[in-house]
């Protein structure tokens, strides 16, 4: 849509020689709306491309896994691995320490494809031929150091939340040896909780040393984000039978939602919607417990339901609206 005022500013910074001619004539066309931006869309195709190029290599090996045997599939894998990896080493961006993209708007998917082509052929050769043994968990922590040290250098936030994602599956399955499971019973569930929990706080700090540093501060977001989702997930985890523990659950719950709602302040609606959808949780858990009727939970599920998406549509629209 047409902006007449911005219009006829360029058309007059144009006549008294202020702009040259080309950059006049690209910025009409933007306060026309002759340009719409498809980066969004094309981000996405590239993720759901990877997403799909990934699921098709693994259905191909699996039809043709007598043909092809593991260290053919293995080889395979690991020579597109390299490939995707050479290419990015080409096209990198010099490094620096705030954001440097690079020029093609592929970068950031040839190197998340190189990362999973490097975990699913390592979890790969650690399921055929066990070179790890019962230690079989430590190629996670691995490939989410090796991911977190590249998402630095090539200045990829995409794969700086595989390198998270990566450690937090190696912090869970450190946990899942069977020799190191019997007897416990429910104490497993405490273990994972307290485990799932050192993990969001850790992310929290990451993010927080990110920031105060100004070393790729950007990357800040990502890893508080995932580590606040961990933490509220560790709370949520307590929440079940009708017990204390439960109630403190809920509790500390709705406590932590009232705290991140504070970042409405700080302008982070992710972080803000994550403390509202909290807040509706553990008032749910809590009207549960007292024991209401069909009737009055149908009430409150459909109103509270209805209410919390029409406060975050109309703060999330006002975001949007602000300069």
């Amino acid at each position: 849509m047409t902006d007449p005022d911005v219009y006829q500013a360029v058309v007059s910074l144009q006549r008294e020689k202020i702009l040259p001619a080309p950059t006049a004539a690209f910025l009409m066309r933007l306060t026309r709306g002759d340009l719409i931006s498809v980066h969004l869309e094309l981000r996405l195709a590239f993720y759901f491309g990877v997403m799909l190029l990934t699921a098709g290599i693994g259905l191909l090996f699996q039809a043709h896994y007598e043909r092809i045997g593991p260290l053919g599939i293995a080889a395979a894998v690991a020579l597109l691995a390299v490939t995707c990896a050479a290419w990015v080493v080409r096209q990198a961006p010099p490094f620096a320490w705030g954001p440097s993209s690079a020029e093609h708007p592929a970068f950031d998917f040839i190197l998340l494809l190189a990362a999973i082509s490097t975990s699913a052929d390592l979890a790969y050769i650690e399921v055929i031929f066990s070179p790890l043994g019962t230690r079989w968990q430590w190629h996670m922590f691995w490939v989410a150091l090796a991911a977190g040290a590249a998402s630095l250098r090539y200045d990829s936030r995409l794969l700086f939340s595989f390198a998270l994602s990566s450690f937090c599956a190696w912090c869970g399955f450190s946990l899942a040896r069977p020799q190191d499971l019997i007897g416990l019973g429910h104490r497993f569930t405490d273990l994972l909780r307290r485990n799932m929990f050192c993990c969001g706080f850790l992310f929290l700090m990451i993010g927080l040393l990110l920031h105060r540093t100004n070393r790729k501060a950007h990357f800040e977001p990502s890893a508080s984000y995932f580590g606040w989702v961990l933490i509220l997930a560790t709370l949520l985890s307590g929440i079940g039978a009708d017990t204390d523990q439960e109630l403190l659950f809920t509790l500390l719950l709705l406590g932590v939602g009232a705290g991140l709602c504070l970042a409405l302040y700080f302008r982070r609606f992710p972080l803000f919607a994550m403390g509202c959808l909290s807040i509706y949780v553990a008032l749910t858990a809590l009207f549960y417990r007292w024991n209401p009727g069909y009737t009055a939970l149908l009430a409150w599920y459909t109103l509270a339901s209805i209410l919390l998406l029409y406060f975050l549509l109309r703060i999330h629209r006002r975001f949007r609206e602000e300069p």
